[in-house]
């Protein structure tokens, strides 16, 4: 996994080539937000710390993010309920921390492809292969 998320930042051309974004690219990187916070009147126990982590964001001219899910595997990716349910909290925490108005799509890199089901029919905006990578 860790792997093949360091190949696709590494093909970061093609990843943008692949999403009709070249030479059109304001910023791109992975994200990772982790804020300790901490109730009224709490005590050290009511502490609670929130983590989150985005593959890859990347910022188009076109006033658009993609939220890239970079995930190895050796056929079909498939998204299940709880999986897309924490990658759509993943990515609310990130609208929410950066006060993001602008449109979001939401992008999955993956070396076969996607298998398609409730959820990622409803959600999954782009798919990018390992033969997108090396064009």
């Amino acid at each position: 996994g860790y792997s093949f998320e360091n190949i696709c930042l590494n093909h970061i051309q093609s990843i943008t080539k692949s999403l009709d974004l070249e030479g059109q690219v304001l910023w791109y990187g992975p994200w990772r937000y982790n804020q300790q916070s901490q109730l009224p009147n709490a005590n050290k126990q009511n502490e609670t710390t929130e983590k989150a982590q985005i593959d890859l964001v990347i910022e188009g001219t076109d006033d658009c993010l993609r939220i890239c899910e970079i995930k190895y595997t050796d056929k079909e990716y498939a998204f299940e309920k709880d999986e897309m349910d924490r990658f759509l909290k993943r990515v609310e925490l990130f609208k929410k921390v950066h006060k993001i108005k602008k449109q979001i799509l939401l992008v999955l890199i993956t070396p076969v492809g996607l298998k398609e089901t409730p959820w990622s029919r409803k959600h999954i905006d782009l798919v990018i292969t390992l033969k997108d990578l090396f064009r």
